[in-house]
């Protein structure tokens, strides 16, 4: 299949997708829209009764019904309140979401992974994705959770979820693995996709009973003032629309990496299958173990963004200014450590655990990556506790671009030996560009 016939391919699923997802869907949209408009006179009702309505707007009702309201204790009497009806307008959407997903895989979205090879590839893989619908909407219920507790600097309530939800998902596995041996059915990929689901529902269940049993205002006292106007929502959006994109971004970059990389190797000279087999060297074998430190600093960019979100609100220069040189001693202590440590064992690793020599020679080519990876991964949190998304969204996708500019051009050249090249020089410019941009508090 040449190129121009795979663009023609994804452009024809992309307006099918606009067509089928969009524009044929009009009456759930409707429906949607008819459910707001009534939420909103509701609200405005509310308001006018008790004489508030001059202090908010459209905008704030629509990103209430999204996120909730603020609790602020004021001292007066206010018998304003979000109605729980308000979760209706989510339910809608996660279902218009995941229906189109379910019915596309018996539709269209069939007939493109039949393009796999045969259909046996087809009916192995929508079971499972279909079966991995059921988790969103648990997963985003319980990570909006998780994040109103880091935002609290309580970091116990997401750990307990996070571990209880493993507990869930190994258990859960093993007990089907019981049932189906006892039984003589063979375990497969379904059974696993079981487990991780039931790990997302139990997630969301220790997270929910955690936050039931916070104390809450007495009734009447959900309003907002001032501070919640068209002001919020445009931070709010300002805030998220970058997120958004960054994470659309990194994931995106990622699979066309995963794409590119086994095709320019063939064009270095490799077989399909060597490439293949190199590349799952690297990405499956090499890259977990360089990323498995990341956890220790993944942990603490969590918990240095209410930090550092806390000292900007007070105006603290000085506290900003100490947390940021902390998190990048930190992060070169951590970075140089594992740095000298993978140097000297990565030959070993390689051969005692993977079997592969070639794996050990990747982890002692990448070990430089980790004061950079460490550093990167604190001072974006850093920047975002500041407000500045945008800025990291920036500097993400210049690394992007540097990694993919790599692949494309010096990997048919040079080998795997130039994306090496790449991720270093993409992480050397990620550290350094966080670093200019925080150069005020260093």
């Amino acid at each position: 299949m040449t190129k121009h016939s795979k663009l023609r391919i994804l452009r024809q699923q992309i307006a099918y997708d606009i067509r089928q997802g969009i524009i044929y869907q009009w009456k759930k949209y409707a429906m949607l829209l008819i459910v707001y408009i009534v939420c909103i006179v509701s609200f405005i009702i509310r308001c006018k009764t008790n004489r508030h309505i001059e202090s908010y707007t459209c905008g704030d009702m629509v990103m209430w019904m999204l996120k909730g309201m603020k609790k602020i204790e004021t001292g007066r009497h206010m018998n304003i309140d979000i109605p729980s009806v308000y979760i209706f307008p989510n339910v809608i959407i996660a279902f218009i979401v995941g229906n189109y997903v379910i019915k596309d895989l018996y539709g269209y979205g069939k007939s493109v992974l039949l393009k796999a090879g045969s259909r046996i590839n087809w009916w192995r893989c929508a079971p499972l994705l279909v079966l991995l619908t059921y988790s969103l909407l648990p997963c985003c219920i319980h990570a909006c959770i998780n994040g109103y507790y880091y935002g609290r600097k309580n970091a116990f309530v997401p750990s307990l979820c996070q571990l209880i939800e493993q507990i869930a998902r190994v258990g859960s596995v093993w007990i089907i693995f019981q049932i189906t041996t006892e039984k003589g059915i063979p375990l497969t990929a379904f059974h696993a996709v079981c487990g991780l689901v039931i790990g997302e529902c139990f997630g969301l269940l220790v997270s929910m009973s955690a936050l039931l049993r916070e104390k809450r205002l007495p009734r009447g006292s959900y309003t907002s003032d001032s501070i919640c106007n068209s002001t919020m929502t445009h931070a709010f959006l300002a805030m998220v629309i970058p997120l958004t994109i960054n994470r659309l971004s990194v994931a995106f970059s990622t699979s066309l990496e995963n794409l590119l990389i086994p095709q320019k190797l063939q064009l270095y000279g490799y077989t399909q299958t060597d490439a293949l087999s190199i590349y799952g060297i690297l990405s499956g074998m090499t890259l977990s173990i360089i990323l498995f430190p990341c956890v220790l600093t993944n942990s603490l960019s969590v918990l240095l963004l209410p930090a550092i979100s806390e000292a900007r609100g007070r105006s603290n220069e000085n506290q900003i200014r100490r947390t940021t040189k902390e998190a990048i001693q930190l992060g070169l202590l951590l970075g140089f450590a594992f740095t000298i440590l993978f140097l000297l064992t990565g030959d070993m690793i390689g051969n005692k655990l993977f079997h592969n020599a070639l794996a050990g020679h990747f982890i002692c080519r990448l070990a430089w990556l980790c004061p950079l990876m460490y550093i990167t991964s604190l001072l974006n949190s850093i920047l975002h506790g500041l407000g500045r998304p945008k800025q990291v969204l920036f500097v993400n996708l210049l690394a992007c671009l540097i990694r993919i500019g790599m692949i494309w051009f010096l990997v048919p050249a040079y080998g795997i030996g130039a994306y090496l090249w790449g991720l270093l020089l993409s992480q050397v410019f990620a550290s350094v560009a966080c670093m200019w941009l925080l150069r005020e508090f260093l």
